[in-house]
């Protein structure tokens, strides 16, 4: 994964931005991926890829509402 080297507190302070993120904005779209890359230093090319492998990991339906929610984001991130 594209994080692997992140020491633990580095990573712990990248997930407490993305939470922040999503309690102001708790359903997500591939555009505001973009505002989510930045947050969390991913470049910004990747945002679709991400953004997408979010939506394969999720247990929810995303496909139908291309929506993402903070768990969504919180599965990928933990595989």
């Amino acid at each position: 994964m594209y994080f692997n080297y992140l020491a633990a507190d580095q990573n712990a302070a990248m997930l407490q931005r993305a939470r922040e993120y999503f309690q102001r904005v708790p359903e997500a779209t591939v555009d505001d991926f973009g505002e989510i890359s930045r947050i969390i230093g991913l470049p910004f090319y990747m945002k679709k890829a991400v953004f997408d492998a979010c939506c394969q990991c999720s247990i929810r339906l995303v496909s139908m509402t291309k929506t993402l929610q903070l768990q969504d984001f919180l599965t990928y991130w933990e595989k």
